[in-house]
Formats: C-alpha cells, structure tokens, sequence
C-alpha cells in the first residue's frame, strides 16, 4: 500500500508541475482587428431599392 500512495503522489507532484510550465507558456490571445465596412455606392442601393 506504500509503494501504491508513493507512486500516486509521485504523479500527482509531476502531473502539477507539468500544469505549471503548461500555463506559463500560455499567451494571451491577441484582440481581433475590427473590419472595415465596405461601401455601397449610392447607384446599387437606389437600382435595389427599385426592384
């Protein structure tokens, strides 16, 4: 039972420094660039509009 809760806590300890380093490697994702909005030349939307 001792060789048992050793290995246990042996994988646990590895299991959080792996965590560890994981998280520390981790970047903040970087923001989205907001898009431009395309314009409509005043022709399209007046021939839509007609329809």
């Amino acid at each position: 039972m001792k060789d048992y809760l050793a290995d246990a806590r042996a994988t646990d300890e590895k299991t959080a420094k792996l965590r560890a380093l994981r998280l520390a490697q981790v970047t903040p994702p970087k923001p989205a660039k907001a898009k431009k909005a395309k314009s409509i030349p005043v022709e399209k939307l007046n021939a839509a509009n007609d329809k």
